[in-house]
């Protein structure tokens, strides 16, 4: 029995394997591209990695953020908790103190955890997408960071949409899921609600992204197998 399952075990190591590679190479070009575009207060880094960081320590200071435009909600907090886990034992105002002593050390910081969490997507949707298209099509799944200089570029900078990409993802993982053969139809509910959590998530990241999450209408509707077609 136990050699019956080792080719088994072994494709599917090899299938995670290969599932990583492109994730890797988009965290490494992020941070080069970051590398290479310089610090966050030149101009064009400038909006709104700032407003972003200087929110973030307004909720760490349970203090309601200036900054709500977007809204943005989800990056502020996600930045407070970021800081704070870097700094588990330290007070409010200690880090608030240390984050503007050095804003762009604490920028990369929350910057670099963005990076990576896009990377943990991205290898999410490539095993989604094996398993429900196979090898060469969940490759081109994991291509959507670098197709535009532009997605890669926001990737990496504190602002909505960095964490619209990795929300964007996290949609596609679960449409590609709701292709597999009768899961749809029989785990209709808990689908309504991952879509529900995912658009209600992206929505309060920046409203803007609203008309992206209307995909989970047609997908629940019904119509899953006409978007795998």
């Amino acid at each position: 029995m136990l050699n019956q399952d080792t080719p088994s075990l072994d494709r599917d190591l090899r299938a995670w394997g290969a599932l990583v590679v492109l994730p890797l190479c988009y965290v490494a070009a992020a941070l080069w591209a970051r590398q290479a575009g310089g610090p966050f207060w030149l101009w064009y880094n400038l909006d709104p990695a700032y407003f972003y960081l200087l929110d973030a320590l307004n909720v760490l200071n349970l203090t309601p953020p200036g900054h709500i435009y977007h809204p943005g909600t989800p990056v502020q907090w996600l930045g407070a908790l970021i800081l704070k886990i870097a700094s588990p034992f330290t007070g409010a105002a200690a880090i608030t103190d240390a984050a503007l002593a050095e804003p762009e050390v604490h920028l990369r910081l929350i910057s670099t955890v963005l990076v990576l969490l896009n990377g943990a997507a991205l290898v999410v949707l490539g095993r989604i997408g094996y398993r429900a298209f196979g090898g060469p099509a969940a490759g081109l799944l994991q291509l959507a960071p670098v197709i535009s200089m532009v997605v890669l570029k926001n990737s990496y900078l504190v602002k909505p949409e960095a964490l619209l990409l990795v929300t964007t993802l996290a949609l596609a993982s679960v449409s590609a899921l709701s292709l597999d053969a009768g899961l749809l139809e029989r785990r209709r509910n808990r689908f309504a609600f991952a879509f529900g959590v995912i658009a209600g998530f992206g929505v309060a990241t920046k409203i803007t992204a609203l008309p992206v999450f209307l995909l989970p209408l047609f997908v629940l509707g019904g119509r899953g197998g006409r978007l795998g077609a």
